[in-house]
């Protein structure tokens, strides 16, 4: 069985006054002096200690022969104040929540922009704007007809991109070019959880955008590509905005 000051410390109690409670708890009055001579503590700790726990309604105080006794208050005393103490740390514990909670929102709501350069780099883009997804959202994108570059690494950095997308359920709808429908617009029919509509060159947007979330990627597509992350939502909606217009007029 654990002692009164392991359990008093248990409890919360610093050691000096988990000393201090188990020694009076056991003789139930004592002087100071005899305290300090049971706990070994400093005279000022001690002291020091005595006054919290009075204070703290821990203790009483009676004078006899003008000579001060500390008194032992009940275990049941001691329970109903450590009661008092849970429930106010569990008070304090809501109220930290709901503080990370509006920082949370306060998060969501800062906007930012990053360039990202190389493959490596945009795909990176792409993992912290999906991140903020949730299972079966869709991600909207105008794609290009052409990538300059690397093929190869341009296809593994697609096929990365598809990955993830299947990691968390996520679908995918595509605007692309009419005149790409039986080439890029194959290759992102047979994708995972994608439906593709095509639209007249004129109106395809110039460089590939994927619109996710509060989160605009905009893939710059050369020799050594490039991307520009953008976090904002006013901007994120009006990229979508104008996707759905688009996707209206599109056909499959």
């Amino acid at each position: 069985m654990k002692s009164l000051y392991e359990l008093f410390e248990k409890a919360g109690f610093t050691g000096g006054e988990a000393k201090i409670l188990e020694a009076i708890s056991i003789k139930k009055q004592l002087k100071a002096g005899e305290i300090i001579k049971i706990t070994a503590l400093q005279s000022s700790t001690v002291y020091h200690v005595l006054d919290g726990l009075k204070n703290e309604g821990l203790l009483s105080v009676t004078i006899k022969n003008n000579i001060k006794y500390y008194n032992a208050v009940s275990l049941d005393e001691i329970m109903d104040y450590i009661d008092k103490k849970v429930k106010s740390l569990e008070s304090i514990k809501i109220n930290l929540k709901n503080l990370k909670d509006s920082f949370s929102q306060s998060e969501k709501e800062v906007s930012l922009t990053k360039i990202y350069e190389g493959y490596n780099g945009f795909l990176s883009a792409y993992k912290e704007a999906i991140s903020s997804l949730k299972k079966e959202d869709t991600i909207f994108v105008f794609v290009l007809s052409k990538y300059s570059g690397d093929v190869e690494r341009v296809k593994l950095v697609k096929d990365m991109m598809r990955r993830l997308r299947e990691e968390k359920n996520i679908k995918l709808n595509a605007i692309i070019s009419e005149t790409d429908k039986f080439s890029v617009g194959k290759d992102h029919e047979k994708a995972y959880k994608t439906e593709v509509k095509y639209i007249k060159s004129e109106f395809i947007y110039p460089a590939v955008t994927h619109i996710v979330g509060d989160y605009v990627l905009i893939g710059i597509s050369s020799s050594q590509p490039s991307g520009i992350l953008i976090k904002d939502a006013v901007a994120s909606k009006s990229y979508r905005n104008l996707f759905f217009d688009l996707w209206k007029i599109a056909k499959k």
